[in-house]
C-alpha cells in the first residue's frame, strides 16, 4: 500500500516558452496563464506526516520562482518534483502543471 498526500494551488503567471515550435511561435513571449499545480508525495504515517498548508506553502514560492525562469508545462512539472525530492527526499512524488485548465503536463517517478 501506498499512501500520499496531495496538495494542489492556481497561481498567475506570465511566462515563456523559448523552444515554442514555428505554429506555435507566440508562445516564445511573455504571456500570461492561469497555471494549476497538483502535487502527491507519499508518506510513511496516517498522521498528517506532512502537514498540508507547509507543502503548499514550500511549492507555491518555488512554483513562482519556476515561472519566471520559463519553460513549458513539462519542464516546470520536473523542475518542481526535483524541488520536491530535494525537500523531501526518499518518496515517491508526482508534480502536474495545467495552463487555464485546458492542458496539462505530468511528472512523476518510475
Amino acid at each position: 500500500m501506498k499512501t500520499l498526500v496531495r496538495v494542489s494551488f492556481h497561481r498567475e503567471g506570465i511566462h515563456s516558452w523559448a523552444d515554442a515550435p514555428e505554429a506555435q511561435s507566440w508562445l516564445r513571449f511573455p504571456h500570461l496563464h492561469e497555471f494549476k499545480v497538483t502535487v502527491s508525495i507519499q508518506v510513511f504515517g496516517l498522521d498528517r506526516e506532512l502537514e498540508f498548508y507547509a507543502v503548499r506553502d514550500r511549492l507555491t514560492e518555488r512554483f513562482a520562482e519556476q515561472v519566471a525562469q520559463g519553460g513549458a508545462c513539462e519542464q516546470m512539472a520536473l523542475s518542481l518534483l526535483d524541488f520536491v525530492h530535494r525537500t523531501y527526499p526518499g518518496r515517491w512524488a508526482s508534480v502536474t502543471v495545467a495552463e487555464d485548465e485546458n492542458f496539462a503536463a505530468t511528472v512523476e517517478d518510475g
